[in-house]
């Protein structure tokens, strides 16, 4: 007696929130709740995510190209692989696993755990074994169809040499290799392939679609380095998160995206501190604004200081360490800080009084 006011209000929302172009949202979760995520051009979720009822309906509604997030292992919790009736995949993954031999483990045999001491590990996959990978890469492919159109591969750099697991380094290359296959058969599954790095490695350029650049703004990923690895690739679908709710933070990423082609992501995640709401933020410049497709090239105005005009506007995105006076035709000038970005909307008239920009916002 639910099921037709429950879809009414689904399709009610979906009508009323196409997506922003240049958009892209996350929930983790395994039954995310899916009407905050409409009005998004991409939407990553989890295997179980997707498969829970009525997800990837929601998003189809939406007009959401649904990314599964992936990880290189099986779930486990107090040691045990989940499976089971309600997590489908997770089942079908342990027990094509299990025939396989595919998980990967220490000197002394015990499995590879990519969050040791926890109640919820993860038991990392063997990716040396070319017939699993096939296997594996077939059993995603058949399980996500016409639920999803790509595949978001967090750890996605190739190996996990750095997370010093316990695993003699000779492992690597053959488990990068498998890697780099298992990439390779999910875009011959026709699946849109994103590979999570802090760098965009040339060995996997060939086998996916684009990189997803977390935390950025941090540490991980400045704005220097996410300029540099997406303009490189201006034939890739690339993915930025900025994960604070810091203004200044926001409007450089947001403007690089614009500027790039990028899908942009604002949200309350704090990088690896666990703090935050894990909440999507709709950010002022895709969201407030509609600047249009790029109507010219990126232009270098300065040293790191660059812009592009698109059919309602132009963005100035400034690299360099010191301000810089962004001066129009007209003698309108913006004084642009270190590592900000201004964008600006401009109506039919073209005057100024109708101009709409994201200073201070």
């Amino acid at each position: 007696m639910r099921l037709l006011p429950l879809l009414f209000v689904l399709f009610a929302v979906a009508a009323s929130a196409a997506p922003r172009p240049g958009t892209f949202a996350w929930n983790y979760r395994n039954r995310p709740v899916v009407a905050p995520l409409a009005g998004y051009e991409f939407v990553a979720v989890s295997p179980r995510g997707i498969l829970a009822p009525g997800v990837a309906d929601s998003l189809q509604a939406f007009g959401a190209g649904a990314l599964i997030w992936m990880q290189p292992v099986l779930a486990v919790t107090n040691g045990v692989a989940i499976s089971g009736r309600d997590y489908p995949f997770d089942s079908a993954a342990l027990d094509l696993v299990t025939r396989q031999g595919a998980l990967l483990r220490k000197p002394d045999g015990k499995p590879v755990d990519l969050f040791p001491g926890k109640t919820y590990g993860a038991h990392m996959l063997d990716y040396r074994d070319s017939a699993f990978v096939d296997a594996y890469a077939a059993l995603i492919a058949s399980t996500f169809r016409g639920k999803a159109g790509g595949i978001l591969m967090d750890y996605g750099c190739g190996d996990l040499s750095w997370a010093r697991l316990g695993v003699d380094e000779s492992v690597w290359p053959a488990w990068r290799s498998g890697f780099i296959r298992l990439c390779d058969r999910l875009r011959a599954q026709d699946l849109l392939v994103i590979i999570q790095c802090d760098q965009y490695p040339a060995d996997l350029v060939p086998v996916s679609d684009g990189a997803f650049f977390e935390q950025a703004g941090m540490s991980l990923n400045p704005l220097r380095k996410v300029w540099d690895n997406v303009v490189a690739h201006p034939d890739r679908q690339m993915f930025v998160r900025v994960e604070e709710l810091k203004p200044r933070t926001r409007r450089a990423f947001a403007t690089l995206a614009l500027m790039t082609g990028a899908r942009f992501n604002w949200s309350d995640l704090r990088g690896d501190s666990g703090e935050g709401t894990k909440g999507n933020e709709r950010d002022f410049e895709h969201f407030g604004m509609s600047v249009g497709p790029a109507s010219g090239p990126i232009d270098t105005v300065s040293s790191g200081v660059y812009t592009r005009s698109f059919a309602h506007g132009f963005a100035v995105l400034n690299l360099s360490d010191k301000a810089y006076v962004y001066r129009r035709s007209d003698g309108t000038r913006f004084t642009i800080q270190p590592n900000d970005g201004l964008v600006a909307e401009m109506g039919s008239i073209y005057r100024w009084s109708d101009v709409i920009t994201n200073v201070g916002k």
